[in-house]
């Protein structure tokens, strides 16, 4: 595995190891038209969707589609820092 693979996966499994009280899991990403059209994609994986000035929070109770798509929002560097 090369760094950004290590990092990548750092963050995936650091989303994926909280839950918010409802037991959802919660990505903050960064709002843009890129965001928009990568969560089209998802919008049948069960997500919630707030918009939230500048940053988007996404919830959703599948850890697959977590997965997925933090791994897709970090190679884009859409994924906000919290």
């Amino acid at each position: 595995m090369n760094k950004k693979e290590v990092s990548t996966n750092r963050i995936v499994r650091e989303i994926l190891s909280r839950k918010d009280p409802a037991g959802y899991y919660v990505v903050v990403a960064i709002n843009s038209t890129e965001l928009k059209e990568i969560l089209n994609r998802y919008k049948y994986g069960d997500i919630i969707v707030e918009d939230i000035g500048g940053i988007t929070i996404i919830r959703s109770k599948t850890r697959k589609i977590v997965e997925l798509l933090t791994r897709e929002l970090v190679s884009k560097k859409l994924l906000a820092d919290t």
